[in-house]
């Protein structure tokens, strides 16, 4: 499934991204994917499969402050 059409980014590329190098922030996401660069749209599912790669817990409020 797409996570950012604006980029052709799908939940792969980024579950896969993540498995490779541990730590990874959003920042990283955009640098590499350019998720979250154009509309930003994709900010919060991104988010929410970085932290699911990551072991962490998906809090809605934590959320809405760190996208993009």
């Amino acid at each position: 499934m797409y996570v950012c059409v604006c980029k052709g980014v799908r939940e792969g590329d980024i579950r896969s991204l993540a498995n490779t190098e541990a730590g990874l922030r959003m920042r990283d996401l955009r640098e590499r994917l350019g998720v979250c660069s154009e509309c930003g749209k994709c900010g919060r599912r991104a988010l929410v499969m970085l932290r699911d790669c990551a072991g962490e817990t998906n809090d809605p409020m934590e959320i809405e402050m760190q996208v993009c």
